[in-house]
């Protein structure tokens, strides 16, 4: 943890979408649950209200797109932005626990802890080491001040462990 900032893993697997061209992690701090920070009308502009990552497919032959940001602790609500090249939809992932906002949208949520870095995602029974396929680093200051936000728990091996 540097500054108070925590390298949490997330990973999103295609499931019935074959051609995927991009993935974003739309995440913002959880407030309550009738704030909706995610509009489907809004999938095409950047919002000020969550924070955006891009997922680098960490395997060359397809298959799951990943990304570790540095995070505060806290608890946050997110989704991922799946762009096959025609059209852009929000989803969530069956892989982390979901709750539903007053609105009805469903949507993944995370608590990150500092003093416990099993408890960065959901506690699953097998645990996956993510390593990025590109050196390709994804910069977000919305949400952090750190300008360095990619994959880097292990800086000589660029991975992130996702429990």
């Amino acid at each position: 943890m540097e500054n108070g900032y925590i390298t949490a893993g997330f990973a999103w697997r295609p499931g019935s979408q074959i051609d995927v061209k991009r993935v974003e992690l739309l995440i913002c701090r959880a407030e309550d649950i009738y704030q909706d920070h995610f509009d489907n009308d809004d999938v095409t502009v950047e919002n000020l209200k969550y924070s955006t990552y891009n997922l680098e497919q960490w395997n060359s032959e397809g298959g799951s797109f990943c990304v570790c940001p540095a995070l505060k602790p806290g608890v946050y609500h997110f989704v991922f932005r799946i762009d096959n090249g025609e059209q852009r939809e929000l989803t969530i992932s069956d892989y982390y626990d979901r709750t539903f906002l007053g609105n009805g949208r469903a949507v993944n949520y995370i608590e990150v802890l500092a003093n416990n870095k099993k408890n960065l995602t959901r506690a699953h029974g097998n645990s996956v080491n993510v390593n990025s396929v590109s050196d390709e680093k994804h910069q977000s200051t919305k949400m952090s001040n750190s300008k360095d936000s990619h994959c880097e728990q292990d800086q000589s091996n660029r991975s992130c462990v996702l429990f």
